[in-house]
């Protein structure tokens, strides 16, 4: 399952017509390089509704052109035929799906056609996406993934398999790092080993979060200076951060005490791991 990062703005009708199935090319004034999965926002309701994928965008499409694949466009002559109208490059979409239920993520200011998400939509957009039925196995041409300074190794995160925990490689809250050494390897896989995520890979550092987007950050010390993590009834305070961020990673599922809205402070487990 894809990481989705970005989300495309459609306003209606057209939406509704993709999420219907009733378009597959969402009609732009420019082109755009990117390619693969993406999130669908319903224009100014501040949420995912979607995914697709976006797999090709047309040449420059002229009124006749226009004219022959309304089908997949769904916008008629009394639009297209204005003299002001400027939406004439289709962006393509394949595996067009609803979401069984939206994800709210942080508009920024000035945002109009494209929103790269918080981390919080982030991990509930794919755990939205978990409940889909829908194959993943499409090659990514610009989502490339990240290459150390070096650019010897590639990183990939992948969720833990059954066969993952039985072979030792048990990762914290369920995810593994795949490392893939591209040089000096003989090996018919390129010399892919796995390790453990213990929280730090690459110089990124990452830190649990939580199913309602909270994540344990420095400032989820208590007034007297205090983290409170581990289980209920088998809690551990830390004065030091780097210290309970440690014992979180050892836990089989992070969890800590954090406020909530209201101020109250309650146990909160993780779903994910995140870049701080």
């Amino acid at each position: 399952m894809p990481e989705i990062s970005k989300a495309l703005i459609v306003d209606e009708p057209w939406i509704t017509y993709l999420l219907q199935g009733k378009k597959a090319w969402e009609l732009r004034s420019r082109k755009t390089q990117y390619r693969g999965w993406l999130g669908l926002i319903k224009k100014g309701s501040g949420q995912v509704v979607g995914i697709a994928r976006l797999t090709g965008v047309s040449e420059y499409l002229n009124d006749a052109e226009l004219e022959r694949s309304l089908d997949k466009h769904q916008v008629g002559p009394e639009v297209y035929k204005r003299a002001d109208y400027k939406w004439r490059f289709a962006w393509k979409l394949e595996d067009i799906r609803a979401l069984n239920q939206p994800v709210s993520y942080h508009h920024k200011s000035g945002a109009v056609t494209w929103v790269t998400l918080n981390p919080e939509a982030q991990v509930l957009l794919k755990l939205a996406c978990g409940e889909l039925a829908i194959s993943w196995e499409h090659p990514e041409t610009s989502q490339e993934k990240p290459v150390n300074a070096i650019g010897a190794t590639r990183v990939e995160f992948e969720k833990e398999s059954v066969s993952d925990r039985s072979a030792g490689w048990e990762g914290t809250a369920g995810i593994l790092m795949k490392t893939t050494n591209h040089q000096n390897s003989s090996s018919p896989d390129g010399g892919a080993e796995r390790r453990k995520v213990n929280g730090v890979g690459l110089g990124i550092s990452y830190v649990p979060i939580a199913r309602d987007g909270s994540r344990f950050l420095p400032e989820v010390c208590n007034g007297k200076g205090h983290y409170t993590v581990g289980d209920k009834g088998d809690e551990k305070q830390f004065s030091d951060y780097e210290a309970a961020l440690k014992y979180l990673r050892d836990m089989p599922k992070a969890k800590w005490r954090r406020p909530n809205s209201a101020g109250n402070w309650g146990i909160v487990s993780a779903i994910d791991w995140v870049k701080n």
